[in-house]
């Protein structure tokens, strides 16, 4: 459906004033076949490709076994006699269109939203999107973007990259880890160089879907003008939050970040999409490199779109949903464990507790005061983790409001019930190891745990 008049006016002097006027300058790539929708009976003679197709030994694909057979039969069936022989020696299509309303399609039913493709950018994963949007709308070294820590470091690494300043308003770890609004709304109003406002819900890592109301009411601040970035990669795994698609037609000056790595299960294939008014998305279009997203990965994403992934989508999500309940019931049932985070994402966020002799350089058991969330201990139930437990796990204690945090993504029931051993195993090897005298460091961590006689963490492996 699109944008309506209304909003299409009010982008006009809103959203494509916010451009920089060099970018405003770039007109979307186009070639000759841009314009032609059937390529069958057409020689495609315009972009110097190879006639002979691709130069790969497609049962060479199998000697690599079940994994590399898996993915030749993906490229044999992207094989399209009617761009010649074989739709991999093509460029990628530029306009994308058929993916673009799959998109639509598939959002407009699960959220209500009203998309069109003219809404739509395509690119490769969410990473390059917002590297784009700061690119398109930020000058090197005069604009700046806000962030809600913790959150997803892209957002600064990027700014950081374009010469763009980061400022912060953290979330309320107290709240649900909710947006601090009159502190935001007070930041974005007092400074004009904050061109780009980046909010992600649900959070990552905090694991909570920031209110919508909040949201709305960042958008209708009048005294602000710039861009209100809401990164939504982890929406399908909050069922009963609102999408702020649902608002693109009434905001030009919001953009929706989405993607098929997280709920689809294809962070393999770098596919992100930006919604958005269609004036804005015109320039994101107009200047996203445009070969960027492969044949491949456009082929993959559109059946990944189709009504029967779709339906293994579904059933996928409530098998998640369901080990993400008992993941996190699991860890709180372990003593010095205490889940965090909430329960919006496919990862739990939990916090590892020690007390004030961490402070002195113990590991943070052995003391009458109250247990508390400890980085001492947290860093190191990680490392014994990754070095005995054979698990990579992400440490967050650095971040804000989450001290003493680890961030697990949820797994197979079997690898969570492994897991979950493993943490209490692991968490009682620390507070035997704390109870010895040896606890100041004068005995090496190896030998330590080889002297004590640890349990076997084989038997949870």
């Amino acid at each position: 459906m699109g944008t309506s008049g209304t909003s299409a006016a009010l982008c006009d002097g809103e959203c494509i004033r916010l451009v920089r006027p060099n970018i405003l300058s770039v007109k979307q790539f186009e070639t000759e076949r841009s314009s032609l929708n059937d390529l069958t009976d057409i020689q495609l003679a315009d972009l110097n490709e190879n006639p002979l197709g691709p130069c790969i030994s497609w049962g060479g694909w199998h000697e690599g076994g079940q994994h590399h057979a898996a993915l030749a039969e993906a490229c044999l069936a992207s094989r399209d006699p009617a761009q010649g022989s074989d739709r991999l020696s093509r460029y990628p299509d530029v306009r994308q269109l058929e993916l673009k309303q799959a998109f639509c399609d598939f959002r407009n039913r699960r959220h209500g939203s009203c998309l069109s493709p003219s809404n739509i950018c395509v690119s490769a994963g969410l990473d390059d999107m917002i590297d784009l949007i700061i690119r398109c709308v930020c000058r090197p070294g005069r604009d700046k973007i806000l962030i809600c820590p913790p959150v997803y470091h892209m957002y600064q690494t990027s700014a950081t990259i374009n010469d763009v300043a980061t400022l912060t308003v953290p979330l309320l770890p107290h709240r649900n880890f909710q947006l601090q609004l009159s502190l935001l709304q007070q930041t974005l109003t007092s400074d004009p160089t904050i061109k780009i406002c980046f909010i992600c819900t649900p959070g990552n890592p905090t694991g909570h879907a920031i209110l919508i109301d909040d949201i709305v009411a960042v958008l209708e601040n009048p005294a602000w003008h710039g861009i209100l970035v809401v990164d939504e990669a982890y929406i399908d795994f909050s069922p009963h939050s609102p999408s702020t698609t649902t608002l693109i037609t009434r905001y030009p000056r919001l953009v929706v970040l989405q993607t098929l790595s997280k709920g689809f299960g294809l962070a393999g294939i770098r596919v992100g999409f930006a919604a958005a008014c269609s004036h804005f998305s015109a320039v994101l279009n107009n200047v996203r490199k445009p070969y960027a997203v492969s044949s491949l990965s456009l082929l993959l994403a559109k059946v990944a779109l189709s009504e029967a992934s779709i339906a293994v989508l579904e059933a996928n999500l409530r098998t998640v949903f369901d080990l993400r309940l008992r993941l996190a019931r699991d860890l709180e049932r372990i003593e010095g464990v205490r889940v965090k985070g909430g329960l919006d994402g496919n990862f739990v966020l939990f916090e590892v507790l020690g007390d004030s002799n961490s402070l002195n350089g113990g590991h943070g058991f052995g003391s009458h005061s109250p247990p508390r969330p400890c980085n001492v201990v947290a860093g190191e139930l990680a490392r014994l983790l990754r070095d005995l437990g054979g698990v990579l796990v992400r440490f967050k204690g650095l971040e804000h409001g989450c001290e003493g945090c680890i961030r697990v993504s949820v797994g197979t029931g079997p690898e969570n019930m492994r897991f979950v051993e493993k943490v209490r195993l692991l968490m009682q090897r620390l507070r035997l190891r704390a109870a010895l005298p040896v606890l100041a460091g004068s005995i090496p961590t190896t030998m330590l745990e080889e002297s004590v006689g640890m349990v076997n963490l084989g038997a949870a492996a």
